[in-house]
């Protein structure tokens, strides 16, 4: 079924005072998009970071609050130039809270974590009182940021990744260096009593330099990445068993199946997990791959070549009908970055965006869904001051059910109403 775009006059649509253009719809080919509709896989609006005021370079995704609501850090900019938590409503950016004070945490890089009665948890890079990173709150009914506790290096430093909740108040993170051998840590923080626990260190052959999130599997283990390590020392995935707190490197990166993957694992369907490498593959320009946690096998299932993106950082996140969607630091038709969708019943890239500097450039952020096929993201530089955007993003939807048999009643009324305006 096939749109074709016709002219209506106000005397063929009873008194319109202009022309319009509205779709008839003509059976043995596919539907165009319904009037009113953005067009699909584009940017529909974004708004440029400013620096000192609402923040600056914002390199994490948006985590959502109330209905309406979401809420993000940027790891420059604010009063003391050290960060800022902001909200945005869909249409414009808040900012709540500025990071930095004695002993604060500073340059945060990871998205909140929701914890309960209005609080969000998360990490920054650096500051607190050993200046290796922190755990923060905010506290969204007062527009509040706490530093509840510091890193020492010993239990860990440097923090980039989000925390993942567990139960009873206790969340678990990674951080990028410390522990026995300064190749990262798994931690725990008890919100109970705002408490780090080293659990286990990274040593090189179970990996290194984990950036990325944890990922609750099932009986206790969570799943991640590390960006180094393993046997070619091109990162690992791995599992962290919260009843034995023990590390185990399930998988190696060789280069042709991946290198270097900096983004949390996403979860697909009978203990499938896709994820992105930074590197590797046909062209060395990073992959989609899956992880197996029934068999624990790695499956590289599609190569970046610059056109369609380069470097993804950022997780995956699910669309509809077995589409992922996300986004890569470099390449696109601009060398900027760019967004995709990842069909994974095809093993197929498409790239949707490229960015091109004025609606933002280099992107490291995941992407958040949003209200009606709507995605939310960050990008690091580019907008109007360089300090990165926050943009809209449109996917194609589903065909309304009702959609086809109003379009052929209203081509039959359409029809009626054009022969009258030329014979009547």
């Amino acid at each position: 079924m096939v749109s074709l775009d016709t002219k209506i006059t106000a005397a063929a649509w009873g008194g319109l005072s202009r022309t319009v253009l509205f779709p008839i719809f003509v059976a043995g080919a596919s539907l165009a998009p319904l009037p009113g509709l953005a067009a699909p896989n584009t940017i529909t609006s974004f708004i440029s970071f400013t620096g000192a005021p609402n923040g600056g370079r914002p390199s994490a995704a948006l985590t959502a609050g109330p209905p309406g609501l979401f809420f993000g850090v940027t790891a420059n900019g604010g009063t003391d130039g050290f960060g800022t938590v902001f909200s945005f409503d869909g249409s414009s950016i808040t900012s709540l809270a500025s990071f930095g004070g004695t002993d604060g945490g500073v340059r945060p890089r990871a998205e909140l974590t929701a914890g309960g009665g209005g609080l969000f948890y998360g990490t920054t890079s650096a500051g607190g009182a050993n200046s290796a990173g922190a755990i923060f709150s905010f506290n969204s009914n007062t527009n509040t940021i706490s530093t509840l506790a510091s890193f020492d290096g010993s239990n860990g430093a440097n923090p980039t990744a989000a925390l993942t909740a567990g139960s009873g108040g206790i969340f678990y993170g990674t951080t990028e260096e410390g522990g026995t051998h300064n190749g990262g840590t798994v931690f725990s923080f008890d919100s109970n009593n705002d408490t780090i626990a080293s659990l286990a260190s990274f040593v090189g052959a179970n990996g290194s330099t984990p950036s990325a999130a944890l990922i609750e599997g099932t009986g206790g283990l969570f799943y991640g990445t590390t960006e180094r390590g393993g046997t070619h020392n091109s990162g690992t995935v791995f599992s962290f068993d919260s009843n034995s707190n023990t590390i185990a490197s399930i998988v190696s990166f060789v280069g042709a199946n991946g290198e270097s993957p900096s983004a949390a694992l996403t979860p697909g369907s009978a203990g499938l997990f896709y994820g992105t490498t930074r590197r590797g593959g046909s062209d060395n320009e990073g992959t989609v791959f899956s992880f197996d946690s029934n068999s624990n096998t790695i499956t590289s299932l599609v190569s970046f070549n610059s056109d369609n993106g380069e470097s993804p950082s950022a997780a995956l996140t699910p669309g509809s009908g077995g589409l992922f969607y996300g986004t890569t630091d470099q390449g696109g038709a601009n060398d900027f970055g760019s967004i995709f969708s990842f069909d994974s019943n095809s093993n197929t890239i498409t790239s949707l965006v490229s960015f091109d500097g004025a609606n933002g450039e280099s992107t490291e952020a995941a992407l958040t869904a949003g209200p009606a096929d709507i995605f939310y993201g960050t990008t690091n530089l580019g907008g109007a001051n360089n300090e990165g955007t926050l943009y809209t993003l449109q996917v194609p939807g589903p065909l309304p059910i009702f959609g086809a048999g109003m379009a052929f009643g209203w081509s039959r009324k359409l029809r009626r109403r054009i022969k009258a305006s030329r014979f009547g």
